[in-house]
């Protein structure tokens, strides 16, 4: 299927309340490795 073959007419365009509400948060937040015979400070 090539690009042209999608029909995206269905798909209603972003507006700004959506680009208002939208959040990226990138790259997802690790816990710190935590050894078991470390003490905590």
């Amino acid at each position: 299927m090539k690009d042209a073959d999608i029909d995206y007419s269905d798909i209603p365009p972003l507006d700004k309340s959506f680009l208002n509400k939208a959040a990226v948060v990138w790259p997802p937040v690790k816990p710190a490795p935590h050894s078991e015979n470390e003490s905590p400070r």
